[in-house]
């Protein structure tokens, strides 16, 4: 079938009358298609005279068959409508992903956290031990050892330390 042929008659004010020239077969039936001619508004701008032209051959159509005519991207609103589709279903299994990951980090902080609280009761043991063994021993202590036992209470002390704040990190984790 041919493109449609556009026309433009200048008339004597300087307008601008564009004709278009079609062939449809939707009027047709089982014959040749019916060619079909129709005119838009007259107009100074050449753009807007053809643009009128072309609306006026839609309107044509959508009354001689007493339908719509959609707009040609409707093939691609549907492709965009599945694709949003799809979309939603992965957003959605994200946030149920996102659900049961948030259930499980709240279940491991809660092991965490009692874990770390007793290596904070042992540290503080350790400390407490050679606390006792630096200041209430009575016999006197080798220089090694008194090394030996303020290294150690450095040791539980930094552990005492680390564990206090991991554990409020993960009390943290465990209310949110």
């Amino acid at each position: 079938m041919p493109a449609a042929q556009y026309k433009q008659d200048i008339q004597p004010d300087n307008r601008i009358c564009v004709t278009v020239t079609f062939q449809t077969p939707i009027l047709s039936s089982n014959g040749p298609p019916v060619v079909m001619t129709t005119t838009g508004v007259e107009s100074l701008d050449g753009a807007l005279a053809e643009h009128t032209a072309a609306v006026s051959a839609i309107r044509l159509v959508e009354a001689a068959t007493d339908t719509v005519i959609g707009d040609v991207s409707y093939g691609h609103l549907r492709q965009l409508d599945r694709e949003n589709s799809r979309l939603r279903k992965q957003v959605e299994l994200s946030k149920q992903l996102l659900k049961r990951t948030n259930i499980k980090a709240k279940k491991l902080a809660r092991g965490w956290f009692w874990s770390v609280r007793r290596m904070f009761s042992f540290s503080s043991q350790f400390r407490n031990v050679t606390l006792i063994a630096n200041f209430g021993s009575q016999e006197p202590l080798d220089d090694d050892v008194k090394v030996a036992f303020a290294t150690i209470y450095e040791v539980a002390l930094q552990m005492e330390l680390k564990s206090r704040n991991l554990e409020n990190k993960l009390e943290e984790i465990r209310r949110s």
